[in-house]
């Protein structure tokens, strides 16, 4: 997970920290950021936190790891979610570490009879013991399983042309201003009108690495403008503009707070919550 100049290392993922937002439009979010760290370059991190069942071998054995952790909890959480119990089990904490040191993965319960090549395949990538072979999160949501059978997001061209004039007419020049944005679009924002930034990001975010590049951009939005030229200025008049975490790339806080309706959010309500939160923070320091 991307949070700002470094990578967050959830480090307690598992079913219980998954919790649905709205049950209709299975929208999910992660819970529980207790243990959660960002890697920073040249800080290695070695302590070991998490579940016993879903945590990392390298973890376990105290070694330098990084978000590659991540993704072998979500392997773990996938094969049980998928056969009904998890991929390495034992009677003690003991049995459990020898079981998944083995690195070996195994489909021999009747529970996978019609469970399909492709999500076994994407399992074991996940669950290799060794974490440089281990797929990352991006090329997991780029996994044709996924593809195949994960949510598909339609997303119109009047939703698109919104989307592509509300970034390019995005200015904000007081850091203020933006820090109480970025909190109303993160805290008071209506469920159905995150739902549909949400699905927007994603359709953007071609490469899934939870960032919105200048390529990432090009493509989304050159189906609805052709000159390529033009688009390309466009979309750097976009990220200068709208990227502040980067340079480069645009973050999805930073999304939301491009497109957020201002004449709905920025009402007495919303405003003395975001001054009771500022105030709160300013007493801390």
């Amino acid at each position: 997970m991307y949070i700002g100049n470094g990578i967050t290392n959830i480090r307690d993922l598992k079913p219980e920290n998954i919790v649905y937002v709205n049950e209709a439009t299975a929208y999910i979010k992660i819970i529980d950021f207790g243990q959660s760290k960002i890697l920073r370059q040249n800080q290695p991190i070695k302590d070991v936190v998490g579940s016993l069942y879903y945590i990392a071998p390298e973890v376990l054995s105290s070694e330098e790891y990084d978000e590659k952790c991540d993704c072998w909890s979500c392997g773990v959480i996938l094969y049980l979610l998928l056969a009904g119990f998890p991929p390495f089990y034992g009677h003690s904490r003991e049995e459990i570490i020898t079981a998944a040191a083995k690195g070996k993965v195994e489909f021999y319960h009747p529970n996978w009879n019609k469970v399909s090549s492709m999500a076994k395949e994407l399992i074991i990538s996940l669950l290799k013991y060794n974490p440089k072979e281990r797929i990352s999160i991006s090329e997991a949501l780029r996994h044709p399983w996924v593809c195949k059978y994960g949510i598909q997001h339609s997303i119109s061209s009047s939703e698109l042309k919104k989307v592509f004039m509300n970034m390019k007419n995005f200015r904000i020049q007081m850091l203020f201003q933006r820090s109480v944005l970025s909190y109303l679009a993160s805290q008071r924002i209506k469920f159905e009108e995150e739902s549909t930034m949400k699905r927007i990001f994603t359709f953007l975010d071609y490469d899934k690495d939870g960032y919105l590049s200048k390529k990432d951009l090009i493509n989304g939005f050159s189906k609805i403008v052709k000159d390529v030229d033009k688009l390309t200025k466009d979309v750097d008049l976009i990220v200068s503009n709208v990227a502040m975490e980067s340079s480069v790339t645009i973050s999805y806080n930073e999304f939301l707070v491009a497109n957020l309706n201002v004449d709905l959010i920025i009402n007495q309500t919303n405003l003395r919550k975001a001054f009771e939160f500022f105030d709160q923070v300013a007493l801390k320091y």
